[in-house]
């Protein structure tokens, strides 16, 4: 089966089933109230907590408007690492696990499918932490080379090229490393929930496998990915939201919402991969 019809698969089997979108549907509320907190910080009563926090690690200036609002990507960002981990964890397999029984036909159970996620949620925390590890790594990594592109002081031929390239790209790459990264790990999670194997098993089979059909999940990981690019595009725009700074919680509240979706479709898909192919057993 190409990736193509795993993604179509993946889709009817979310809009088919709502159940295996619940846990997805409460990730995306979880953001949402981190994302609402940070907004109100500057406000009693979350001021009392967190103002003191927020102008010994930023300065007092980030209490006021508009400067609170350059500094909620940031935390939200870090608000949404902590949740993806320690609450993905358990929500992301429960999801899976409901596509197993849906594949079984058997009648779903969103209890049984909690009590699969949660005897597994040691090891799934482990691999969403390896994941995000990684992808802070991959930041660092992308942090410096856009550093040492803007050093580069050719303002023709190749060298010129490679510096806009770099520079003006930086989000788009970003992307499509973030892509890549996930794309290394991704099959980990289905590995221990549907074949209930154990996270240092399920790192080795997923080095394994990945040798084998490495392509289709990659383009599994890319293409859902495509969803974002608006929203990338929009908050690119600088004088976009320097007119109007009210937008950024609009648009980080935007990307969330596109991040679970693309997220839900990726693991899915994935899944189905993994209950398709015997050799993945």
């Amino acid at each position: 089966m190409n990736p193509f019809s795993l993604l179509k698969t993946a889709i009817a089997t979310l809009i088919g089933n709502k159940a295996t979108l619940y846990p997805y549907a409460l990730l995306f509320f979880l953001y949402m109230i981190a994302l609402e907190v940070l907004y109100f910080i500057p406000l009693e009563p979350l001021r009392a907590f967190f103002g003191p926090i927020v102008e010994k690690l930023f300065g007092e200036i980030f209490m006021h408007y508009p400067y609170n609002m350059n500094l909620i990507p940031k935390l939200f960002q870090y608000a949404q690492i902590v949740i993806f981990v320690f609450f993905g964890a358990f929500l992301i397999p429960t999801s899976m696990q409901l596509v197993v029984q849906i594949n079984n036909e058997d009648e779903y159970s969103l209890k049984k499918a909690f009590g699969v996620a949660a005897r597994n949620y040691v090891y799934i925390l482990i691999a969403l932490i390896i994941l995000v590890a990684c992808l802070l790594w991959k930041i660092e990594l992308l942090n410096l080379i856009v550093e040492r592109a803007s050093r580069i002081r050719s303002t023709t031929g190749m060298f010129a090229v490679i510096k806009s390239v770099i520079l003006q790209g930086a989000s788009y790459w970003n992307i499509l490393m973030d892509v890549f990264v996930q794309s290394l790990f991704v099959m980990i999670l289905p590995i221990v929930i549907v074949f209930k194997r154990k996270i240092f098993t399920a790192v080795f089979v997923n080095i394994k496998l990945l040798f084998k059909y490495w392509w289709i999940v990659f383009i599994i990981a890319l293409i859902p990915s495509f969803l974002y690019l608006p929203v990338l595009i929009l908050r690119n725009v600088s004088a976009f939201t320097d007119v109007f700074p009210e937008i950024t919680p609009l648009l980080l509240a935007i990307s969330a919402f596109l991040s679970v979706i693309i997220d839900a479709v990726i693991y899915t898909s994935i899944t189905i991969l993994c209950l398709l192919k015997k050799d993945l057993r």
